[in-house]
């Protein structure tokens, strides 16, 4: 007889969470590749700007321009795309 307390949730919404988890940890991968190539201080910029603070903020913060900040954030996240292609690459192989 099968245990009545306890609720199995439904394949897809088991497999939407693992997707989920999939994609968040890959992403951690990512960043956690991408802090270790970058200047400290450029990958602090970046991740501000990831946590959603104001590019003006941001530069207040690190004292320099806000086109540093916008140069900073770009080059990073370009940094950031090749290093999760090359991470999807070696999960393919």
């Amino acid at each position: 007889m099968p245990d009545e307390g306890i609720v199995d949730p439904a394949p897809t919404e088991l497999e939407a969470r693992w997707d989920q988890e999939w994609e968040f940890n890959l992403t951690e991968a990512g960043l956690d590749r991408l802090k270790r190539r970058v200047n400290a201080k450029h990958y602090q910029i970046f991740d501000l700007c990831l946590q959603g603070m104001n590019s003006g903020k941001v530069a207040e913060i690190f004292i320099v321009p806000r086109a540093y900040v916008y140069l900073i954030r770009y080059r990073l996240i370009k940094l950031f795309q090749i290093e999760m292609a090359n991470l999807l690459k070696e999960l393919n192989k």
